[in-house]
């Protein structure tokens, strides 16, 4: 039974035509294990982090998140995380994928950090420590 720790998660390229006005990513992920109920980070609603390839402290724009143990997924079979961008003052029903990636109990774990991406525009990594495999 797997059990991993998100660490940080760090913006190497935005979502592009995508991010805000001011080209920010405003950043929330969503974890899907077995057949439990989905867990959203941060859990409160219309909450994300906004992050941008440089940061911008006085607007709370960071590089890196430090989720720092916060977040720890545990699965019997698997967990996908899935990381999500949505700009929560133009448009609530617009969510933009950002990137993916799997722990699995069948040795299918990857190596931290991990990138992920849209396919086309957005890069972000993710960093987590194995607490059990």
């Amino acid at each position: 039974m797997p059990t991993i720790s998100i660490t940080s998660i760090t913006c190497l390229a935005t979502s592009g035509d995508h991010a805000d006005s001011n080209s920010n990513d405003e950043v929330w992920l969503l974890a899907l294990s077995d057949n439990k109920a989905p867990v959203r980070y941060p859990s409160a609603p219309l909450t994300a982090q906004s992050m941008n390839t440089t940061a911008d402290p006085d607007k709370g724009v960071v590089v890196t998140w430090g989720i720092n143990g916060d977040l720890v997924l545990t699965c019997d079979e698997c967990v996908n995380l899935t990381l999500y961008e949505q700009d929560f003052y133009l448009d609530l029903d617009a969510t933009d994928y950002l990137g993916n990636t799997k722990f699995a109990s069948d040795g299918d774990i990857p190596t931290s950090p991990v990138i992920v991406t849209n396919g086309s525009q957005s890069r972000y990594q993710i960093d987590f420590e194995v607490l059990q495999s």
